[in-house]
C-alpha cells in the first residue's frame, strides 16, 4: 500500500490484523470451508497394532495459551462420509499449550493411560477424525487412506500399517503444529508411535519468559513554538552497526512465540522480532540465512541473551537454531499513543494514528519517529524538476559552467513524503 501525506493529512500506521472466520458445514474434498487452525489440531491417529483395538487419537494444542475444549466434540467419519460417530465430547477440559490429549479404544492397549475412551473401532483402510463444535463448525480434520468424504482436507494422508500411526508434522519432540489444510502434506507415517496424553510434558518445551526490569513511565516534552532551524534530513534506513558477540556470561535459552515480522526483512536481513505473549524480543542472525518464514509463524529460537544498544536480543548461532512450529495469524497490534510508544512496547507490534510531519507521526501526545523499509520523495515528487534538464542542455551548449543561469534551482520544491508500508 502506498500512502501520500502532506501537512495535516492524517496517516494511519497499523499492523496486519488476521481475521479468522469459521465457516459452516464442509462443502467438498478439495475446498473445505474451514481455515487452518493455529491452535487445536488432530495430532496423531493409530488405527491398530497387535490387536485391531490398539487404537489411539491425540488432540494437540499448537498455541502458546491454554485452551478449553468445552463445547467441542471429536467424531469419526467413514471413508464415504455415510456414517459419523461421536467418539468424545467435553463440557470442560483444559488443554495446556503444546500439550496432547489422548483418546483411546476402551478395550485396546492404550486405554490404561488415556484421558478419554471410546467404543467401536477405526477402519485401517481409510476414514477421518474431525474436531468440531457440537454438530457444527469444523476446527480441524485428519484423514487417511481411501477417505473421500467432505471432511477430507484436500488430500488424505497415507493409511498407516498395523503398529504405525499417521502423525502431523513436524512430529516427536517438535510437536504437531503444521496445518496447511492438506493432510498428505501435513502428516507422515510414524513407524514407532508414542502415545502422549495430559501427563506428558509439552512439546516443544515452553521456555519461561524472562521477567523484564521495571520500565520507567514514558514522558514527552512539547516542541517549542518557534520554527526550528533547517536541519539535514536523516536517513530512512538505520545505520548497520555490528552487534557485539555475547560473552560467556550470557544465558543460553530457548524461547517460543510468534514472529511479528517476516524473516530477512529488517537490518540487512539479520533481525526479526518474536512475540512471546507477554512481551517481545529481537532475534539476531548475523549470517542472515534464515528460513523464509512469514509474520505470524510459530517458532522456537535457541540462542544467547544480550542487550545491545539497550534492546533485549536473542543471538542465534546459525539458521538451524530457529525451528518452525506451525503457521498462524499475525498477532494483533497493541494500540498506543505516539508519545508513549517507547520502552514499554519494545519489540512489540503496535499501531498508532496521527498527523505525519517529516519523519514523525503525532496524535497530540508527542512525536514518534517513523522508519520504513523503503520510501522517499524521489525525483517524481520534486516540483520544478525540469530545471535539471534545462541546466544540462545549457551546459552542453556552452561547454562550461561559466554563465549558467541557476536561478531555477530556487524554485524546486520537494513534494509530499511517500511511504510504502
Amino acid at each position: 500500500m502506498a500512502g501520500h501525506a502532506r501537512g495535516g493529512r492524517i496517516a494511519w500506521l497499523s499492523g496486519l490484523f488476521a481475521a479468522v472466520v469459521l465457516a459452516g458445514a464442509p462443502v467438498g474434498v478439495s475446498a473445505v470451508a474451514w481455515p487452518t487452525s493455529p491452535g487445536l489440531l488432530v495430532g496423531e491417529v493409530m488405527t491398530g497394532g497387535a490387536s485391531a483395538s490398539d487404537e489411539f487419537i491425540e488432540i494437540y494444542n499448537a498455541s502458546l495459551v491454554d485452551v478449553d475444549l468445552g463445547g467441542l466434540e471429536m467424531v469419526y467419519v467413514t471413508s464415504s462420509g455415510s456414517t459419523v460417530t461421536r467418539k468424545q465430547t467435553w463440557s470442560a477440559q483444559l488443554l495446556g499449550a503444546h500439550r496432547h490429549l489422548l483418546i483411546a479404544n476402551s478395550v485396546g492397549l492404550y486405554a490404561a493411560g488415556a484421558d478419554g475412551m471410546y467404543s467401536g473401532g477405526l477402519s485401517a483402510t481409510g476414514g477421518s477424525i474431525v474436531l468440531r463444535t457440537l454438530g457444527g463448525t469444523v476446527i480441524d480434520s485428519l484423514s487417511w487412506g481411501d477417505a473421500a468424504s467432505a471432511f477430507v482436507e484436500t488430500h488424505p494422508g497415507s493409511a498407516p500399517p498395523a503398529g504405525s500411526s499417521l502423525e502431523r508434522r513436524p512430529g516427536a519432540d517438535l510437536g504437531n503444529g503444521t496445518d496447511t489444510n492438506d493432510n498428505l502434506v501435513d502428516a507422515i507415517v510414524n513407524a514407532t508411535p508414542v502415545a502422549q496424553g495430559l501427563a506428558a510434558p509439552p512439546v516443544p518445551a515452553l521456555a519461561a519468559t524472562p521477567t523484564p526490569a521495571p520500565t520507567p513511565t514514558c514522558e514527552w516534552a512539547p516542541a517549542p513554538m518557534a520554527t526550528p532551524a533547517p536541519t539535514v534530513m536523516p536517513s530512512l534506513f538505520p545505520t548497520a552497526v555490528p552487534s557485539p558477540t555475547p560473552g560467556p556470561s550470557g544465558a543460553i535459552v530457548t524461547l517460543s512465540g510468534q514472529l511479528t515480522t517476516a524473516t530477512g526483512l529488517i537490518d540487512g536481513g539479520r533481525t526479526a522480532y518474536l512475540d512471546l505473549g507477554a512481551g517481545g524480543i529481537a532475534l539476531r542472525l548475523e549470517s542472515a540465512d534464515w528460513p523464509a518464514l512469514a509474520a505470524g509463524t510459530f517458532v522456537s529460537a535457541t540462542g544467547v541473551l544480550g542487550e545491545p544498544h539497550g534492546e533485549r536480543t536473542l543471538f542465534l548461532g546459525s539458521a538451524v537454531d530457529l525451528a518452525y512450529l506451525g503457521d498462524g495469524p499475525r498477532p494483533a497490534p497493541l494500540w498506543a499513543a505516539t508519545g508513549l510508544a517507547c520502552e514499554a512496547f519494545e519489540s512489540r507490534l503496535i499501531a498508532v494514528q496521527g498527523v505525519m510531519g517529516g519523519l514523525t507521526v503525532d496524535d497530540g501526545t508527542g512525536p514518534l519517529n517513523v522508519v520504513v523499509p523503503s520510501g522517499g520523495h524521489g525525483f517524481s515528487g520534486v516540483e520544478g524538476i525540469e530545471c535539471v534538464d534545462n541546466l544540462m542542455a545549457e551546459f552542453v551548449r556552452l561547454g562550461s559552467v561559466k554563465g549558467l543561469d541557476t536561478s531555477c534551482v530556487k524554485t524546486m520544491r520537494r513534494g509530499g513524503f511517500r511511504l510504502k508500508l
